[in-house]
């Protein structure tokens, strides 16, 4: 039997740098559970958090970034607003998932600025998208910004 290897390619539009201020969208609703209220993105000023703003096709989130240490190497999370909100009730949750998942959260990337910094300053940095299967086999990701 012989297996094909397909690349997907999947084009993403980085709009910048969101930062909450209370800019609520049209339509749009924060998608923690028993909250409902009015949001920019899928988080309402009282749930969302920093980060970059990607749009694919007709859909657009906010991808949160953390800074995260396990067995001594540095490692930059990401999530999506919707995971963040739908999954995890927001920021705490998550993070406290992360713990669980044997990660020390040493912080939630506020800015572009501060983004650039965190990868001069730790040369080789990987990044993992957040999956439930963290941290099995994270230690051998190829994503390096």
């Amino acid at each position: 039997m012989q297996i094909k290897e397909e690349t997907m390619k999947v084009e993403v539009a980085m709009h910048g740098w969101y930062v909450p201020d209370g800019e609520t969208r049209p339509g749009m609703r924060c998608v923690v559970k028993g909250c409902n209220g009015e949001a920019a993105y899928h988080l309402c000023i009282h749930h969302a958090i920093p980060g970059m703003v990607v749009g694919r096709g007709t859909r657009t989130f906010v991808i949160s970034t953390w800074l995260v240490q396990r067995r001594n190497a540095l490692r930059l999370i990401t999530l999506n607003d919707y995971a963040l909100g739908d999954l995890f009730g927001g920021r705490a949750g998550f993070e406290s998932q992360l713990a669980n998942q044997g990660y020390q959260v040493l912080g939630l990337i506020s800015s572009l600025a501060e983004l650039e910094a965190t990868k001069l300053r730790h040369p080789g940095l990987h990044v993992i998208l957040w999956s439930p299967d963290l941290p099995d086999g994270d230690d051998e990701s190829p994503a390096v910004v």
